[in-house]
């Protein structure tokens, strides 16, 4: 009862500014489709299976509620964005055709919840703060989506989901702060930026602290703070104050991009196991690193970024390493 009351105070806040035409009015940014599966790396179906998010990106002009100054700025021109997310995550053990508990393995588990993220941006820094609240267990529909998507392939159906996390509520808040450093460009076509970060999370589902740094090189590159997979690095694609435009006055861009990741975790329901209830759960491993490499490309107004991400192993059971392939698709207004 005490999230709810979080998030509705969250909601509610964030429905005021909007109201307050005169000082704060929101206009759609950017539409983004996510979409993660291992289909793309080693296509085991198994750890972190798949994720799907859409996202609605806002840009709030005149901005004077108090509730965004919670992030802070250096005060040399700044601007702030709100993202509002619908997502769903699963994950399987690797044996998908056995019905019993696998007890040597990560449990079957799922979840789906909203996300209202708040970012304010300079055009060297940017500040962010979200809050996912969702249901984990049979209410989270994670069994009828996988069983779904498996026979639209015609692939084998899962058949261990019985054995699934126990219905729980997820909380989780998360702060990230990244810097941006671009240099001058080589050749006089030829751009980059460099985009360091720092991500706390804390909750029921994710209790973890990172530290990364994201890189993008090539032409007409955006002017932004950097990509993200829907676990790690944050919200993709939020602009750098004043900047991104500039991108925008040509029609094409495509830069190659690369990150390095690495992550302390105290909890991870997906391995912990329920929370307030006794639950199958396995032993988890403290550190886990993440390398990834993609490409990105925009015409337009219609941006397609694709990254394949290669983590260390989060579970002492499972396989040294996994590969989990992200395609986001965007559609900036």
């Amino acid at each position: 009862m005490k999230a709810y009351i979080l998030v509705l105070l969250f909601l509610s806040s964030l429905s005021h500014a909007q109201e307050t035409k005169e000082e704060n009015s929101w206009d759609l940014y950017q539409f983004k489709i996510y979409f993660e599966n291992d289909m793309f790396g080693d296509f085991t179906d198994a750890q972190y299976s798949s994720g799907e998010k859409f996202n609605l990106t806002y840009h709030v002009n005149n901005p004077k509620n108090g509730l965004y100054d919670l992030l802070v700025s250096d005060g040399l021109g700044e601007e702030i964005f709100l993202t509002f997310n619908l997502s769903n995550q699963i994950y399987t053990p690797v044996d998908l055709t056995e019905t019993e508990l696998i007890e040597d393995d990560r449990p079957y588990a799922g979840w789906t919840y909203v996300e209202a993220g708040m970012h304010k941006s300079t055009n060297k820094t940017m500040n962010s703060l979200s809050l996912k609240v969702g249901m984990i267990g049979p209410a989270s529909c994670s069994q009828e989506i996988q069983t779904g998507i498996h026979k639209l392939v015609n692939a084998g159906l899962p058949k261990g989901w019985d054995n699934q996390l126990s219905n729980e509520l997820g909380v989780n808040l998360s702060y990230i702060y990244k810097q941006r450093y671009a240099p001058k460009p080589v050749f006089g076509w030829l751009e980059s930026a460099v985009i360091p970060y720092g991500q706390i999370n804390l909750g029921n589902v994710s209790t973890l602290a990172a530290l990364g740094t994201f890189v993008r090189v090539g032409y007409n590159i955006p002017k932004d703070f950097g990509l993200a997979t829907m676990n790690i690095g944050g919200e993709s694609n939020i602009p750098a104050y004043d900047e991104n435009l500039h991108s925008l006055e040509k029609n094409w861009s495509l830069s190659f991009n690369i990150s390095l990741t690495g992550s302390a975790v105290a909890r991870d329901i997906f391995l912990d196991g329920n929370t307030f209830k006794s639950s199958h759960s396995v032993d988890k491993n403290i550190f886990v690193a993440y390398a990834s490499v993609g490409l990105s490309a925009r015409y337009k107004t219609f941006t397609i970024d694709v990254t394949n991400t290669r983590n260390t192993k989060k579970g002492d059971k499972e396989g040294p390493l996994q590969d989990v392939g992200t395609v986001i698709v965007s559609w900036q207004f």
